[in-house]
């Protein structure tokens, strides 16, 4: 079987339905705050998203990588690491907070907060990934995913809430999402090996999950280096306008990351069985590429219906920037599923290479395009980005496998 499909679908279902509350939530706020509020609303998420990814390090991927090769528990090396890694993205992006606007400090506090017990909540699910359980990850998350955007919908909504009200949301339902991951892992297996594994695997796994963190802070640069640029070379108005079609997206981008997840525990452990392993991931290239490709036909079709009635007015000029983003929706996906491919093998240093090459073209070709074009210059910036990144990792695929 490629993948345990039941895996497969709760995660679909778990994201597709998040995916569509927190579409509706942005979709709430962006009427009610307008494009510039909204966009620097969506300005401090990037940033407090950043936050998690250093603080994730690669190490939920290095976990699940570990746990599916045969290591039937979680190292304490990990915990360590992971430990470290919570402190100090904690300590780093505090004090950032605390240089921020008066009115920002409080927000973006509990967003912090909030987003480094996600990032536990993201370790501990590195662990249900690599036993094949991404029905308890999914599970899980959906509670957390409802109750966020439900209490933030009634506070923002019915009772004209601001932000501060938002992040202490963010904020409480990721603690809850982290509790009940704890309690599903805890009984499971024996948590920490004392003595497993040598004592200088602290280093090792160091050295391993460097190169995971910057895939990771790569990959979340490369999808939103464009609202950095937009902020710097546009104003905030372009970067709601931008934001608001980048959404949706996102959302099909998540669906296609439910598979991959099911799927990468699956190819660690047949990986050194060539045919197997060739069989899956072609399998997997055709699926991903029918899924782009139809997710893009899709939002091509309803987009006309979808954003003005949605938005409202002052977000027309984000249909077309929506139709835009959608063209790349299949490189996209065949792009996540080649990353992949390179980390089973350990060759995430060539899957970093490729990103930071490819965000380097993207941002020089914005740079001359967005003064000139606005959001449209970004999208630009995007179809260059994703062609150069394909090309090149299916090159180093193929010469990997």
């Amino acid at each position: 079987m490629l993948v345990s499909w039941p895996n497969v679908v709760w995660q679909v279902f778990h994201l597709a339905v998040g995916g569509v509350l927190l579409m509706f939530l942005w979709v709430v706020l962006a009427r009610l705050w307008g494009p510039d509020r909204y966009g620097w609303f969506n300005y401090l998420f990037v940033i407090i998203t950043l936050s998690g990814v250093a603080a994730d390090f690669g190490l939920d991927v290095l976990l699940t990588r570990s746990v599916a090769a045969g290591i039937k528990g979680i190292p304490r090396a990990l915990l360590h690491l992971k430990f470290i890694t919570i402190f100090g993205s904690l300590a780093t992006f505090g004090a950032f907070a605390m240089c921020s606007p008066d009115e920002l400090v409080k927000p973006f506090l509990l967003l912090l907060i909030g987003v480094l017990f996600f990032s536990s909540t993201n370790f501990l699910n590195g662990f249900l990934r690599g036993i094949d359980r991404l029905d308890l990850e999914a599970k899980v998350g959906l509670v957390q995913k409802c109750t966020f955007v439900l209490g933030s919908i009634w506070g923002v909504w019915f009772l004209n809430y601001g932000l501060l009200w938002v992040g202490l949301c963010y904020l409480s339902t990721h603690v809850l999402g982290f509790f009940l991951t704890w309690r599903v892992v805890f009984p499971y297996r024996p948590l920490i090996l004392k003595d497993a594994l040598p004592q200088d695997s602290r280093y090792k796994f160091f050295s391993q999950a460097l190169p995971l963190l910057s895939i990771a802070f790569l990959v979340f640069l490369t999808l939103r280096s464009d609202i950095f640029l937009l902020k710097w070379l546009a104003d905030p108005k372009t970067v709601g306008i931008y934001a608001a079609a980048f959404r949706f997206v996102e959302g099909f981008v998540l669906i296609s990351t439910a598979y991959l997840l099911a799927l990468f525990p699956r190819l660690v452990a047949c990986r050194e069985e060539t045919g197997v392993f060739s069989s899956m991931v072609k399998r997997s290239f055709v699926l991903l590429t029918a899924g782009g490709l139809l997710a893009a036909i899709l939002i091509w079709w309803v987009t006309p219906y979808l954003i003005e009635r949605l938005l409202g007015a002052s977000f027309f000029a984000s249909g077309e920037i929506l139709r835009g983003l959608a063209i790349v929706l299949p490189l996209l996906f065949i792009s996540l599923l080649l990353g992949q491919i390179l980390i089973v093998h350990s060759k995430q240093h060539l899957y970093a290479l490729t990103l930071i090459m490819g965000l380097g073209i993207s941002v020089a070709v914005d740079l001359w395009t967005i003064p000139r074009w606005g959001a449209w210059g970004a999208v630009v910036g995007v179809w260059v980005r994703e062609t150069f990144q394909v090309a090149s990792l299916a090159v180093l695929a193929a010469k990997t496998t």
